[in-house]
């Protein structure tokens, strides 16, 4: 469980390849191919690089859904070609299929655990698309019967997806640490706080009262990040 990362890494890079290696869990998953489009409901940090991966593999078109501006901004400067703020949109599925003429996209991506966006993931997708559920839920979540009827008749194909694989056919670990090495992924727009760990508290304190927008947080020892 150990692996040796290129010197040139930095502790941040370093401290996102667990995140980093869950969404390209995700995107093998769904099975994500050389030309097609891509939603993903939720710009957090996972979304940030799910988005990474899909352009990557060749994903031709990654649509970014949040209700945080600020969020869908961090995912149009790592490569997202559209955004929808949620929020501010009356329909999110049609916008999408606005932007996809008139097709859906073909894999779709549930980052938020919300109910609402899985809703939206399922009803996006094309004819025979996959969805890929890997937002945590805190409450139960129910389909309308329309929803469940999209899965039938679209003939979707809806995964799961836990975490990563450290076996064959892809050690996502391994690939994920090659592709920091390369700069292929962005860790530093994502990282918007940085606290010491006797400064911990601080941050809890952060995610707790949302007094502020916060992205991805790390806490570090010694006198700095490096």
């Amino acid at each position: 469980n150990v692996y040796k990362v290129p010197q040139e890494l930095t502790h941040e890079q370093i401290a996102s390849i667990d995140p980093a290696a869950i969404a390209l869990h995700a995107i093998v998953k769904g099975g994500v191919k050389i030309g097609d489009k891509v939603a993903i409901f939720g710009s957090g940090p996972i979304g940030h690089y799910v988005a990474q991966w899909a352009k990557i593999v060749g994903a031709s078109t990654v649509i970014a859904i949040d209700i945080v501006d600020q969020k869908l901004e961090i995912s149009k400067e790592l490569g997202a070609d559209h955004i929808i703020n949620a929020a501010k949109c009356d329909d999110v599925v049609k916008m999408i299929y606005e932007l996809t003429e008139n097709e859906g996209v073909d894999v779709a991506f549930e980052t938020a655990g919300s109910n609402i966006t899985a809703e939206q993931c399922l009803k996006s997708c094309k004819k025979q698309g996959a969805t890929v559920f890997l937002g945590t839920p805190h409450s139960d979540v129910t389909l309308k019967n329309d929803v469940f009827e999209a899965i039938l008749r679209r003939e979707l194909r809806t995964v799961g997806s836990w975490c990563y694989h450290f076996a064959p056919p892809i050690d996502e670990w391994k690939v994920t640490i090659q592709h920091f090495a390369k700069g292929n992924i962005k860790t530093a727009p994502l990282i918007t706080h940085k606290f010491r760990i006797e400064d911990v508290d601080k941050a809890f304190d952060l995610v707790r009262d949302k007094k502020e927008f916060f992205n991805k947080i790390l806490i570090y020892s010694g006198e700095t990040e490096e």
